[in-house]
């Protein structure tokens, strides 16, 4: 973002400067036609005046001196003086012989139209503001190449703000930069000091690393101790409970006899035998409590054995997959071996001749298609310049009418209105208001009617045209409407015919009762009645006027034809 915002303030005084250089630079396109089209007419006057002026030699057998308009000139054996005369020149030779040389008519008007050809060229450079006809072809290229600066700037400027501005992105940038530097304090404490201190903490990083993996083969080594101590302890204590179990029936068995003894004999070592067995039934059941204690300090592994489980299913599996991946390889090198290395080089060779061919081909098509691309590029150039310089006459020739003699416009190169200038001032179309480049649009489409007016023509339509028009502009349009129907038909339909009361000589035409009036030239037209229209009469039922304002439709002819020959 830091650089985005970087290059967008670098870029703006650039863009700035280049802008304010194109809109102060004068050699455009039409000023370097100009300006080319005069120093080619000064270089066509110039040749034809060399040829029709008048050859002057003269020579003498001796040395001598003569006087050539003012100007003193040696002349002798193996000195001849010779020159053109294209006006008038006078020789006064020794001896009080003077000569007057005169060229003929043809030299001397040439004479004058070089002098004009020249004032003209000198006029169209000082227009253009340079010096030469050079100055000017280097400042178009100049020109050129701002205007691509330009382009270029204004896209970068573009892509580098997104949907921001460039106060925002530095506001955005700013609280990033704060964010960040928030977050480096927050984290200081933990930074290393040096390369080498980040160095070692990544080694001790990796050596527990290594640790933590071997500790884990431990861990694993000792869940496996503990579960087989585990099957141990209940095989164990399974069998405590059946001896238990057997000792308490033994001892049940034994008290009972005791008792049944005791009862018949009275004897005291029968008791001396129930205590000795009473003795070591509490012993075993001593032992198997101490069993059972054992068995419950031992630690919890039930975690630590799934983790296990889990790593070792992984690894069972990535063994897997290696040893079919080595199998598919070995595929692989039996299908090589058995088709040989000879084989795969003629395939390889064979298929490297069809590559080189097919590339031989799309070459050819390819060089063909930009000779082809080539040509129509040129010649599409070719016919913009032809049409290029008169639509622009003619545009401009239509709106110096409407907006003053200081009027220009700049064609784009799809020849349409890029730019527009008055009183010195270049716009952009963008720039104008909605009204004039209505009214421009009209003009262009009127021009390019002059244009094929020659060859049979072209009609121009306008519906409802002029609707942000001020009265004072009317007044201008309305006549360069009917100038353009002596050339070409224009149609004009509207819903506001006193819009274009200044437009004569025209046809009107009241929409629905068809009624037509003829309008002169210099004639105001009346407000055309609206007749009740008959029942059953067909009528314009997508548009309808306000009360009052009947419907129109202005039929402009150069020459009307009588009534019912059109």
């Amino acid at each position: 973002m830091s650089e985005r915002l970087a290059r967008i303030e670098s870029n703006e005084p650039e863009l700035r400067g280049v802008i304010g250089w194109l809109n102060g630079c004068k050699v455009d396109r039409r000023a370097l036609q100009e300006i080319a089209g005069a120093e080619r007419e000064v270089e066509r006057i110039r040749g034809l005046r060399e040829s029709e002026g008048a050859s002057i030699e003269v020579s003498a057998l001796e040395a001598t001196a003569l006087e050539v308009d003012g100007q003193e000139a040696e002349i002798g054996p193996d000195r001849i003086y010779s020159g053109k005369v294209h006006g008038a020149s006078t020789l006064r030779l020794p001896g009080g012989i003077v000569v007057r040389i005169s060229a003929g008519a043809a030299a001397r008007e040439l004479e004058g139209a070089l002098a004009a050809a020249t004032a003209a060229l000198e006029e169209c450079l000082a227009q253009a503001g340079v010096e030469s006809a050079q100055e000017a072809r280097e400042t178009w290229d100049a020109r050129i190449k701002s205007e691509e600066r330009r382009k270029f700037l204004m896209e970068q400027i573009r892509a580098d703000l997104r949907d921001l501005s460039a106060d925002a992105l530095r506001e955005k940038l700013e609280r990033e930069r704060a964010a960040i530097g928030a977050i480096r304090d927050a984290a200081q404490a933990g930074v290393p000091e040096s390369l080498d201190t980040a160095k070692t903490l990544r080694d001790r990083a990796l050596q527990a690393a290594r640790d933590a993996v071997e500790a884990g083969k431990l861990v694993s080594q000792d869940l496996q101790d503990a579960r087989s101590r585990v099957e141990q302890l209940e095989r164990q204590q399974f069998e405590l409970s059946t001896s238990l179990k057997s000792v308490a029936a033994e001892v049940a068995r034994h008290e009972a006899e005791l008792l049944r003894l005791d009862q018949e004999r009275g004897d005291r070592p029968l008791a001396d035998e129930l205590a000795s067995a009473r003795a070591a039934v509490d012993a075993a059941t001593a032992k198997l409590a101490e069993g059972r204690l054992a068995l419950a300090a031992l630690p919890d592994v039930s975690a630590t054995r799934t983790t296990v489980a889990t790593e070792l299913a992984g690894v069972e599996r990535r063994l897997q997959e290696a040893r079919d991946e080595r199998a598919r390889d070995v595929g692989v090198l039996d299908d090589a071996g058995a088709e040989g290395l000879h084989g795969l080089l003629s395939g390889a060779e064979q298929q490297q001749m069809e590559a080189a061919q097919e590339l031989g081909a799309y070459e050819r098509r390819a060089t063909a298609a930009k000779r082809l691309f080539d040509t129509m590029t040129r010649r599409r150039e070719e016919a913009r310049e032809n049409y290029a310089d008169p639509m622009r006459r003619a545009i401009e020739g239509l709106g110096k009418r409407v907006f003053g003699p200081s009027f220009g416009i700049e064609l784009s190169e799809a020849l349409q209105i890029m730019r527009v200038t008055r009183s010195g001032e270049w716009l952009d179309v963008g720039q104008l208001s909605v009204g004039m480049r209505e009214q421009l649009s009209v003009l262009t489409r009127l021009a390019c009617a002059s244009l094929v007016s020659a060859s049979d023509g072209a009609p121009v339509v306008l519906d409802d045209v002029f609707g942000w028009a001020d009265p004072v502009r009317l007044q201008k349009l309305g006549p360069i409407l009917a100038d353009a129907a002596r050339e070409t038909q224009v149609l004009l339909f509207t819903c506001h015919p006193r819009r274009f009361d200044s437009v004569a000589p025209a046809r009107v035409i009241s929409l629905p009762t068809g009624r037509v009036e003829e309008r002169r030239e210099g004639d105001m037209a009346p407000a055309p009645e609206v007749a009740p229209r008959a029942a059953g009469a067909a009528g314009r039922s997508t548009v309808t006027a306000r009360t009052g304002t009947p419907q129109a439709a202005f039929d402009l002819f150069g020459e009307p034809e009588a009534a019912g020959t059109r």
